[in-house]
């Protein structure tokens, strides 16, 4: 071998092992040695390299708290960045946190939202695009009736045992079990 292989990469092709029989390994060396089956498996890791490649670029455009950043903000949010940043700052600030799932976590919460605040959302519509949606018609509201809507989000939001409520976990769970 001319170029250095993954230790790693050599260590998941160990785990092999375990998972089949010498005479599947004889077979594969036998078939490797075969001139016409070598060639099926370079063009076979050439495929797996490209698949490799893409799965790599995908990582790197995601961000270290998973949201893609490939999901542009809807026009209307970004028209607000000159013209109004403050209202940008929080509806952006909003529209990561429901993207995150830290606030509205499955699409059904997100699609109830909407459908209160006037949004009409598609019964096929990702999560994603609902929360686009719902975003830009957030962008039209005045910023004071954005923030009481994001209250009544924040009081949703389930509480968060590592976030310092966990009291309210406490109480909770004493109350049932009175």
């Amino acid at each position: 071998m001319s170029e250095a292989v993954n230790p790693k990469l050599v260590k998941e092709l160990a785990k092999l092992v375990r998972a089949f029989e010498p005479s599947d390994f004889q077979a594969l060396i036998s078939a490797v040695r075969n001139d016409e089956f070598r060639e099926e498996l370079l063009q076979c890791l050439a495929s797996l390299e490209d698949g490799s490649r893409a799965a790599s670029q995908q990582k790197l455009r995601t961000t270290k708290e998973g949201a893609r950043p490939s999901r542009q903000a809807p026009a209307a949010l970004q028209n607000l960045r000159d013209s109004d940043p403050e209202k940008f700052n929080f509806l952006n600030q909003l529209r990561l946190q429901l993207s995150r799932k830290r606030l509205l976590s499955t699409r059904r919460q997100v699609v109830e939202f909407c459908n209160e605040v006037g949004v009409i959302v598609d019964g096929a519509m990702s999560r994603g695009d609902a929360i686009a949606r719902l975003i830009e018609h957030l962008a039209e509201q005045p910023l004071e009736s954005i923030k009481e809507l994001a209250s009544r989000l924040d009081a949703r939001r389930p509480p968060d045992v590592h976030g310092g409520r966990l009291e309210e976990w406490a109480d909770v769970i004493m109350r049932k079990s009175l």
